[in-house]
C-alpha cells in the first residue's frame, strides 16, 4: 500500500490513509464506465507499523476508458471532476474522517471508535459550467506534455481523454480536514472556479 501520513496523534502514533489496491486488477478485467475505488484510515504506531485499521472508506471515483497507445487499447481511470472522496486527519487522541459527499464528519478515537458526528445542513452546489473550464484549464497546466516529441506524441492519447473527463453533478461537501496546534478542526470548502484545484 502506498501510505501517505495525514495527521500525528500527539501520543508518538500518526494517522495514514492508502489507497486500495483493487482497482487496478479490476480495470484489466472490467467494461469501461464508472468505477470507485477505496481509501484506507489507518493508524500507525511510532515506527510506521499498522497498529489498527478504520476500515476502507470510499475514494474518488473515475470513468474507465479504452485509450489506445503504440497500437495497443487499454483501460485508463480518468478521475471525474469534483468527485467526492474520503478526507481524514487527526489530533490528540481524536481521528476525523469525512466522506465529502455530505457535510458529515466523525470523531473517532484512534482504535476506530466513534464519539461524535460533526454535521451542517446545506443544499448541494451544482458545478457548473465555469467551474469545468476552470477543472479543465488547470488540469491541462498541470498535465503539459514533455518537451520531447516522441514522449509527447506517445501521452498524446492520455492527455487528451483525461482533458475531457466527467464531472459530478454537485460540488463536495468539504475539500480538507486539517487539525492546527491548538487541536482545533478545519474544514476547507470550495470557494469558486478561480480556486480550486484537481
Amino acid at each position: 500500500l502506498a501510505l501517505s501520513v495525514v495527521g500525528q496523534l500527539g501520543d508518538g502514533t500518526f494517522l495514514a490513509t492508502a489507497p486500495s489496491v483493487h482497482i487496478g486488477p479490476e480495470l484489466l478485467s472490467r467494461s469501461t464506465g464508472p468505477a470507485r475505488d477505496s481509501l484506507w484510515v489507518l493508524h500507525l504506531d511510532a515506527t510506521g507499523s499498522v497498529a489498527d485499521s478504520l476500515g476502507p472508506f470510499p475514494g474518488s471515483r473515475v470513468t474507465v476508458k479504452m485509450v489506445e497507445m503504440g497500437g495497443v487499447s487499454a483501460p485508463l481511470g480518468i478521475p471525474v471532476g469534483f468527485s467526492s472522496t474520503t478526507q481524514a486527519a487527526a489530533g490528540p487522541g481524536v481521528v476525523y474522517v469525512g466522506v465529502s459527499d455530505r457535510y458529515e464528519i466523525g470523531a473517532y478515537t484512534p482504535r476506530g471508535q466513534l464519539r461524535g458526528l460533526i454535521r451542517r445542513a446545506q443544499e448541494p452546489r451544482p458545478v457548473t459550467n465555469a467551474d469545468k473550464e476552470g477543472w479543465r484549464r488547470r488540469l491541462q497546466e498541470q498535465r503539459a506534455p514533455s518537451g520531447n516529441t516522441q514522449i509527447r506524441q506517445m501521452m498524446q492519447p492520455v492527455l487528451d481523454a483525461m482533458a475531457n473527463p466527467d464531472f459530478a453533478e454537485t460540488l463536495p461537501a468539504f475539500t480538507s480536514l486539517l487539525v492546527d496546534a491548538e487541536g482545533d478542526l478545519w474544514v476547507g470548502e470550495y470557494q469558486g472556479s478561480d480556486s480550486t484545484r484537481p
